[in-house]
């Protein structure tokens, strides 16, 4: 379970607004280092990356670097651009490895034709002097914002999720981080989902769960379980307390090796961590 990603920041066209929720820097090849994300790591050849990687994306000296909100985390992101400064991909880095079963998720999902959401096509993933990455086909064009959902309409998108996975996979997969600032909406688009590096074997109810319980915190630290339930499907209500319990017992692992050891949460992070937690105790005792 995660945070604000960086396509959540997005707002095309327009660079200014498109990094409106993150610390950005543009990015030129030779200065460029990422020493102060992973001292630890060796430097990447941004010019053999980009020509073995993504030829059809711009040189280096057009992209932007986007990095993280949680300065905790040893990642970063690379809006790309092509020659007219037109979004053409977006690439992911972190230090976490990159799980095959969610590489595999994202292949079944570009062969499928989905009706209810949207998802960006992987384009490129692999790993560089240290460094795992993802790329992803460009976002659609619009001013997008967390999408709040009813619940029939997140339990359709969800159930075509799982109905395209189980049938490329054999088994229910969850999302892993279906939080608002993965899920976006935007006006005469379907929702789009992102973000899959989390997708996993799991029970159905918990992305729907996750979902209600991060909506109702964008709109006050103070919400209750009892009123994120009046936010559920009856399928997701009937067996709340169970999945509640999955999720308070995912977020009790441990943290992943993206995060710097021994590094804390902001103020604000903490806040929104701790609250999380209240309504799911709160929730598990259904």
């Amino acid at each position: 379970m995660g945070g604000v990603g960086m396509h959540g920041a997005c707002s095309l066209p327009g660079l200014a607004a498109a990094w409106a929720l993150q610390a950005t820097t543009r990015l030129a090849v030779a200065p460029f280092s990422l020493k102060a994300i992973a001292p630890e790591l060796p430097p990447v050849d941004w010019e053999s990356w980009w020509k073995e990687n993504i030829p059809w994306a711009a040189s280096p000296d057009r992209w932007v670097i986007g990095l993280p909100a949680d300065p905790r985390r040893r990642r970063f992101h690379i809006l790309l651009l092509d020659e007219s400064h037109r979004q053409v991909g977006f690439a992911k880095f972190s230090t976490n490895p990159l799980a095959e079963f969610a590489v595999r998720v994202r292949e079944h999902l570009d062969r499928s034709d989905p009706s209810t959401f949207w998802t960006p096509r992987l384009l490129a993933h692999g790993a560089v002097s240290g460094w795992h990455f993802t790329v992803d086909s460009a976002m659609p064009e619009g001013f997008h914002r967390p999408a709040r959902l009813a619940p029939e309409r997140r339990r359709a998108i969800l159930d075509e999720i799982r109905g395209i996975l189980r049938q490329g996979l054999g088994s229910d997969v969850v999302h892993g981080d279906f939080g608002p600032w993965n899920v976006r909406s935007i006006k005469g688009h379907p929702v789009i989902v992102l973000d899959w590096e989390e997708a996993s074997p799991g029970s159905a109810g918990m992305d729907e769960l996750w979902h209600a319980v991060n909506v109702g915190l964008m709109g006050s630290l103070d919400v209750t379980g009892t009123e994120v339930a009046e936010h559920l499907d009856r399928v997701t209500l009937e067996r709340v307390g169970e999945t509640a319990r999955e999720l308070l017992a995912r977020l009790s692992g441990p943290e992943p090796p993206e995060v710097r050891p021994g590094s804390v949460l902001s103020s604000a992070g903490q806040r929104l961590h701790d609250a999380q937690r209240r309504v799911l105790r709160e929730l598990a005792q259904r």
